[in-house]
C-alpha cells in the first residue's frame, strides 16, 4: 500500500440518519462513501489536511448515493472488481463516558471477523478523558499478521514524523521506521558472494546448465523457462548476432 502513486480512493462511513424517522429510531445507520484523493507529493502535510478537507466537502453533497449503484454504474463487476476501495477509515467521534455506582465503564471495538475490505482502520474516540484508539481490522486473503504489524509499526512511525516535520514535503518524510529501512536497504542487499576469479560468467553459467538443466531460471509474467531452454535461446540468439555482424562487415567492405 505504499505504492509510487499520487491518487488514492478509500472509503468513508458517514452517518446516515436521513429522515426524521431514522433520527428517533435506535440503532446504526451507516453509509459509505468512496473518497477520491489526488494531491501533489510536493505538499506538505498541513497543506495536504487542508486539500482534504476541501475534497471532503465537495464529496459530502453525493454521500447518499448509493454506493451499490454508483458501482453498477461504473461497470465493476465487468472488470471483476466489487468495488472502488480496498481501504475503509473510519473515525467514530462519541462520548461513553458512563459511571455505575462508582464504577466506570470503557466501550471498545469488537471485529465481527468477516470483514469484506482489504483493510479497515477505525479511529476510535470513546472517551474524552481517555486516549485515541487505532484499530486495524484486516481480511487474511490480503494480509498476514505479520504485514499488519508492519504496517502498524509505519504507520506509527509516520505520525511521529509528521509531528517532528510538519512543513516538510510528503514525498521527503520516511515512511517506515529505521529498523525496517536498515533491513530493506543493507541487510537484504547483503548479496556479496565469492566466485572462481579463472572463470566468465558464461563458463559459470554453462557450468549451472549441466548441473540444473530443468530448474527454472527465469520468471516474467507468466513464461518461465530453464536453465537449459534459456541457454538454447542464449544461442540461438548469439549465432544470429555473429550473422548480422558478418553481413555488416561485407557491406563495409563494398562500401569500400
Amino acid at each position: 500500500m505504499t505504492c509510487d502513486r499520487e491518487d488514492l480512493v478509500i472509503g468513508l462511513p458517514t452517518l446516515n440518519r436521513s429522515s426524521a424517522a431514522f433520527k428517533q429510531t435506535v440503532g446504526l445507520f451507516v453509509g459509505v462513501s468512496p473518497a477520491k484523493f489526488c494531491f501533489c507529493l510536493d505538499l506538505n502535510f498541513i497543506e495536504l489536511i487542508q486539500a482534504i478537507r476541501g475534497e471532503l466537502q465537495q464529496n459530502s453533497r453525493y454521500q447518499r448515493f448509493p454506493i451499490t449503484e454508483l458501482n453498477r454504474q461504473l461497470g465493476l463487476q465487468r472488470e471483476n472488481r466489487q468495488q472502488l476501495f480496498d481501504l475503509t477509515l473510519s473515525y467514530m467521534d462519541q462520548n461513553y463516558d458512563a459511571n455505575f455506582e462508582g464504577s466506570t465503564v470503557e466501550f471498545t471495538l469488537l471485529p465481527h471477523n468477516f470483514e469484506q475490505n482489504a483493510l479497515v482502520i477505525f479511529v476510535d474516540e470513546f472517551h474524552k478523558q481517555g486516549d485515541i484508539k487505532v484499530d486495524f481490522d484486516y481480511n487474511l486473503a490480503a494480509f498476514d499478521e505479520d504485514e499488519i504489524e508492519r504496517l502498524k509499526a509505519r504507520f506509527e512511525f509516520i505520525l511521529g514524523e509528521i509531528l517532528r516535520h510538519p512543513s516538510v514535503s510528503v514525498r521527503e518524510l520516511q515512511i517506515m521506521p529505521d529498523v525496517e529501512l536498515k533491513k530493506i536497504l543493507v541487510d537484504w542487499n547483503e548479496t556479496e558472494t565469492d566466485y572462481p576469479r579463472d572463470k566468465t560468467i558464461i563458463d559459470l553459467f554453462e557450468e549451472q546448465v549441466a548441473k540444473t538443466p530443468d530448474t527454472i531460471a527465469v520468471v516474467f509474467e507468466n513464461q518461465q523457462l530453464t536453465y537449459r531452454a534459456l541457454n538454447t535461446k542464449a544461442n540461438r540468439l548469439a549465432h544470429y548476432l555473429q550473422t548480422l555482424g558478418g553481413e555488416t562487415r561485407s557491406i563495409s567492405g563494398d562500401l569500400c
